[in-house]
């Protein structure tokens, strides 16, 4: 896949890794990007990236929701 180098695809991983973290569910996968922004190599950031999962609370919960188009799109909308 090709960049054009303008944001946000003006960044590389460097460095992709498995992570532990939280007191979430055990077997949600987890991993950590140490990025570089391409032409300034002093600028990096570290993005955690978590497995979207249905919510613990959606057997309980008989208030209605929006149909999501998935998990993930739930978990970013709500976070927002």
């Amino acid at each position: 896949m090709k960049s054009n180098n303008q944001p946000p695809n003006d960044y590389k991983v460097l460095v992709a890794r498995f992570r532990l973290a939280g007191t979430g569910i055990m077997g949600i996968r987890r991993y950590i990007f140490l990025i570089e922004k391409i032409g300034d190599p002093r600028k990096h950031m570290l993005i955690d990236m978590k497995q979207a999962t249905p919510s613990s609370l959606k057997p309980f919960n008989d208030v209605h929701q929006p149909q999501w188009e998935s998990e993930a799109h739930r978990m970013v909308h709500v976070q927002r």
